[in-house]
């Protein structure tokens, strides 16, 4: 239910209004002809009278304040990227930027950022020591011909642990699928 029964006064009204006040009516002819009431009447006549070099302009409404200024945004988007694998639930809490949000909320806050929940990319687990192994390996056979990957027997069983995994999601950004802190590690059983 609206919070008044009045409503904004149409072009056509504001143009009827200023019509019948250049013909010399009064407000009370005004208002007995229009059925609009003499205080908005008195409103549009004053507002004209301040704007008469230019058109009729009526303000342009800010709307509801934005509820996180900037600083606490970046307090949000900080939190969100070095803890990408939390809900959004966890992300509108009072702690994470100052204010208690709506999840629909949040989720504007981060969309206006570019970061959107993603089903994580799986792939084996990687530590620092095997990212370093890998590099120093890839380097001394970089020079390698056909006939030396010749002499390689590849071996295509492995044995992996099938689990029930829980469906979470990570919040990043487009484009950094592959980023170590977005992936979800798998390990090899045993």
């Amino acid at each position: 239910m609206p919070k008044t029964s009045r409503k904004e006064l149409t072009e056509a009204q504001i143009g009827a209004v200023l019509a019948l006040f250049h013909a010399g009516l009064s407000q009370r002819k005004i208002h007995s002809q229009l059925g609009i009431p003499r205080s908005t009447i008195q409103y549009t006549i004053n507002r004209f009278k301040n704007q008469e070099e230019g058109p009729y302009l009526t303000n342009s409404r800010p709307g509801r304040p934005p509820i996180l200024n900037e600083r606490e945004k970046r307090h949000l988007i900080r939190y969100v990227n070095s803890n990408p694998f939390e809900n959004l639930k966890s992300f509108s809490t009072p702690s994470k930027s100052g204010h208690l949000l709506h999840r629909n909320t949040t989720r504007k806050y981060l969309n206006e950022n570019e970061i959107y929940a993603f089903k994580p990319v799986r792939k084996p687990y990687l530590s620092k020591k095997h990212k370093a192994d890998r590099l120093i390996w890839a380097r001394r056979h970089r020079n390698w011909g056909e006939i030396d990957w010749a002499c390689v027997d590849y071996g295509d069983e492995a044995i992996f642990e099938i689990g029930l995994v829980p469906r979470t999601h990570v919040w990043r950004p487009k484009g950094k699928t592959y980023e170590s802190k977005y992936l979800q590690p798998t390990f090899k059983s045993g």
